[in-house]
This record gives structure tokens, sequence and C-alpha cells, in this order.
């Protein structure tokens, strides 16, 4: 049986608030004995928690903890890879 996905929305506020694009993030949740463990392959988001809602917050922070190091950080401070991320997680926004 397949494990169930839910959806995560978020958004920037610094500067101009802008939204996540219209298909929001997928996390997937697995029961793992009285918790749950939600992942997110794309950028290997990992939550463990008590409620599935407490996992999708848990996702969000990292996805702005993310941002704050990777989009908001000095681009000729980045490397390779972090470019790389930057440019996956600005494809997020509108």
């Amino acid at each position: 049986m397949q494990s169930p996905t839910h959806p995560v929305s978020w958004f920037v506020t610094r500067g101009v608030r802008r939204t996540i694009r219209s298909d929001p993030l997928l996390v997937v949740a697995e029961s793992v004995g009285s918790k749950f463990l939600l992942s997110e392959p794309v950028y290997g988001l990992y939550e463990q928690c008590k409620t599935i809602d407490e996992g999708i917050e848990g996702i969000r922070t990292q996805l702005s903890m993310l941002w704050d190091a990777y989009v908001e950080f000095p681009e000729s401070k980045l490397t390779e890879g972090g470019m790389e991320l930057r440019e996956k997680l600005r494809a997020l926004i509108k």
C-alpha cells in the first residue's frame, strides 16, 4: 500500500511577499510506531512528529531555513551545489 501524501505550501515574507507556485510540495507520511515520518525527497527534507500537522509545520520551517541559507545568502559565497539548490528553491516561488 502506498503511503499518503500531503501538500505543503509556504511563502516568503522578506521584502515583497511571494507565494509558492500553484502545485505545492508533496510530502509522504509514514506511520512509525506512535509517530509519523514525513519526507520530501526532492529537497531531502525529513520530519519525525507526533501528528501530521506538526510534521507539515516542521517541513515548512526547514524550507524557510533553506531559503535563508541559500537564497538570501550572497551568491558569491555559495558552492556549485549551493547554487543548484538556490535555483530549485527560487523556482518554487512565483
